[in-house]
This record gives structure tokens, sequence and C-alpha cells, in this order.
């Protein structure tokens, strides 16, 4: 019994929904980080946030958020194509919180430092939300490592260009960003989709 890849033609609609769903899911992550900043504001002390014991919980909430919004949306476009899409919904979950409460830790170690401007936001929301993710696409898809180095590759063009609030700028790599990951998913999960047959 062999694997190997069975193409098919290029799913344009998985790529639109696609693109549709990251932006869900980032506008649902705007709208929460707001209300989070709104009852934080609202106790008139930002600095017991970022106590040694309470400062990963900042970034648990937003990784948590965005991760369910994000996987849960990303996971309605391709469920068809994965054998389990609550696994995906996990993974991305996972990735996110991970991601997100390590930006936070790393902001907070490097926040004394005077004319500090290192940020690693989306390279690490790449590293990590793509290595999740790839532990359900290399079970499905050849050359599923691919979903790694694009998610990388995508988080240090974002981490160039992309700041809050969102100007046009950003708009457009965030875009360029779903678009191209969308196109690398939809090449993964159909022409390099693992199917089994009799020799």
């Amino acid at each position: 019994m062999n694997l190997h890849c069975e193409p098919k033609s290029f799913p344009w609609a998985v790529l639109f929904w696609w693109v549709l769903a990251n932006f869900i899911g980032v506008a649902s992550e705007i709208v929460f980080l707001h209300l989070v900043d709104f009852a934080i504001s609202m106790t008139g002390d930002y600095a017991k946030y970022i106590e040694p014991h309470l400062f990963p919980a900042p970034g648990f909430l937003v990784g948590l958020s965005l991760g369910l919004a994000v996987g849960f949306s990303q996971s309605l476009v391709i469920k068809k194509y994965l054998k389990n899409p609550f696994a995906w919904v996990f993974t991305t979950v996972a990735g996110f919180i991970i991601a997100k409460v390590s930006e936070t830790v790393f902001f907070l170690f490097t926040f004394t430092l005077e004319n500090s401007n290192i940020n690693l936001s989306w390279i690490l929301t790449g590293f990590f939300v793509g290595s999740f993710q790839w532990l359900v696409l290399r079970k499905q898809v050849q050359k599923s490592w691919m979903w790694i180095i694009v998610n990388i590759v995508i988080g240090i063009i974002m981490n160039r260009f992309f700041t809050f609030p969102w100007g046009d700028i950003e708009f457009l790599t965030f875009a360029i960003g779903s678009i191209l990951t969308g196109i690398t998913l939809a090449w993964l999960i159909t022409s390099q989709k693992k199917v089994e047959s009799i020799q």
C-alpha cells in the first residue's frame, strides 16, 4: 500500500473563504482587545496586570479568543478536506496561546530596555501557529513542512509592516499574507493530498 499525491484543480473558492475567515478572526481579536482594554481602564490600575504572577494572563486571553475565532472560521472553510476539523481548531488555539503568551513575556522582558524597538509578535505567531497546524496537515498532505515556512515568512513580512491601528498598508499586508497562506493551503490539501492505493 502506497501513499501518493492526488492532483486536483485549484479550489479558488477555498482561497476566497480562507481570506475572509482570517479577516473575521482578526476583527474578532480587535473587538476583544478593545473590550479588555476598557475593562482594565475601569480599574484605573494597569500596573497590577504586569505583576510576575499575572503577566501571562492577557496573552493567554488574546491567544484563546483569537485562536478560537480564527481556528473555527478556518475549519469551516477546509472541513471537507480534513479528517478531524476539531483538531485544526485545537491546534490553532494552542498555537495562538503559546505565541501570545510568549509575546507578552518577551515584551515585558524588553520593556525596560532603553530605546527598545524589538517586536516579534507576528513572527512568533507565524512560527507557533504554523507549527501546530502542521501537526494536522502532516498526516494528510505531502510537503506539509511548507506550511511552517510560509507562515514564518508571512510573519516576518507582517512584523515589518503591520501596526495598529489599521491603515492602508496594514490592510494590504494582511490581505497579502492571507492570500499567500490561502494559496499554499489550497495547493497542499488538493494537489498534495495523500491517498492510499494498492499495488
